[in-house]
């Protein structure tokens, strides 16, 4: 049976993604210094962006130099056009749909760089995510949050202990409801501060676990990082690839006179026109025409 890796145990095991490195059949030492450039450059960025959740269990950006220098491996062994025929054919197919000719060898170069750049981004936006369900285990202490609203026997108090000992301290609690509705009096009222029906203070409370930060909390709520332990390398790479074609699309648009995105939004409706799926594109195409023309007036 095999062995289910777990971030508590196999922490090393999970973060190099074992899978990946059991699956390469050949690895060409010529791809570590052919691809170093992006791997440093890559690595010292993603470094610098999520620097809390390496440091926490004591990462630098050596250590994830050769972090990536792995996942590059990986890539080239596994997911490259250069090895991969699938995604090789996929790439093909999708120039010449695009284009309506065969790829050059420099738009392989292009593409082979753009998409190994997204996949360490990737690897590395998990890695870190896994550094910080792993700082849990080692920083001791949780979360606490609290709202308490001070009464006429309030005694001056730390946060933490208000947190554990409000009732003793002459605080009470106050619901989410509550607050809400105060919050929004407070403002109505112009006061600095959010008090209560009678007029006491209300204080909002929270106490990170020791050694976490607000960054680390707010990487691991972005929509982006959701299931990307499982994601497929391959279809990433073809999103990525679309989302820069549209993006290429956007800016020829955007470089065109008021006349000719209006006529390049007409001819969009005409081509579609009747398709329910371009439905809601068809309602924004005929949105953009009447606010470019109130421009062009203007």
């Amino acid at each position: 049976m095999t062995k289910q890796y777990n971030y508590r145990d196999d922490f090393e095991m999970v973060y190099l993604r074992h899978e990946y490195l059991s699956k390469i059949k050949y690895i060409d030492p010529a791809w570590i210094e052919h691809n170093k450039p992006i791997v440093n450059t890559t690595a010292i960025k993603m470094f610098n962006k999520l620097k809390p959740n390496f440091q926490v269990v004591g990462f630098d950006v050596e250590d994830l130099k050769s972090i990536t220098n792995i996942y590059m491996v990986a890539y080239m062994g596994l997911y490259s056009l250069e090895n991969n025929k699938k995604a090789r054919d996929v790439f093909v197919r999708k120039y010449k749909t695009r284009t309506n000719q065969n790829p050059t060898q420099k738009d392989f170069v292009r593409a082979e760089r753009n998409n190994l750049i997204n996949f360490l981004r990737q690897r590395l936006q998990h890695c870190a995510k896994l550094c910080e369900r792993k700082s849990r285990n080692i920083k001791v202490g949780r979360e606490k949050r609290g709202i308490f609203a001070e009464t006429e026997g309030s005694v001056p108090a730390s946060h933490e202990l208000i947190i554990s000992e409000y009732k003793r301290l002459g605080y009470r609690k106050v619901t989410q409801k509550e607050f809400k509705e105060a919050k929004a009096q407070s403002r109505i009222d112009g006061l600095n501060e959010i008090v209560d029906k009678n007029g006491f203070k209300i204080l909002e409370i929270q106490i990170l676990s020791n050694g976490i930060t607000i960054e680390d909390y707010a990487l691991i709520t972005q929509e982006h990082h959701n299931n990307i332990y499982y994601n497929n390398p391959e279809c990433m790479m073809l999103d990525y690839e679309e989302s820069v074609e549209l993006e290429s699309y956007r800016n020829k648009f955007n470089n065109l006179d008021i006349e000719g995105q209006i006529d390049k939004l007409y001819s969009f409706i005409y081509d579609h026109k009747g398709q329910p799926h371009y439905k809601g594109a068809l309602k924004e195409a005929r949105r953009k025409i009447t606010e470019l023309k109130k421009n062009k007036k203007s």
